[in-house]
């Protein structure tokens, strides 16, 4: 269960770099932004699942 748990945190890291990525380095391109955007709170949902309040912080900063 453990190895489970643990694949979805690193799942959720990933896409909240991702977001970040795409969403915060789009420069004009709404499509782009609200892609990230929407990458980020996939990642969001996960850390809530998880219970990761740290993560959560984060994710919910990137987004704001």
């Amino acid at each position: 269960m453990l190895l489970i748990s643990q694949n979805r945190a690193e799942i959720a890291f990933c896409q909240r770099e991702l977001g970040i990525q795409i969403g915060h380095r789009s420069g004009e391109d709404n499509e782009l932004m609200l892609r990230g955007e929407k990458i980020l709170e996939e990642s969001l949902h996960k850390f809530r699942e998880l219970g990761d309040k740290y993560y959560e912080a984060h994710v919910l900063d990137d987004i704001g």
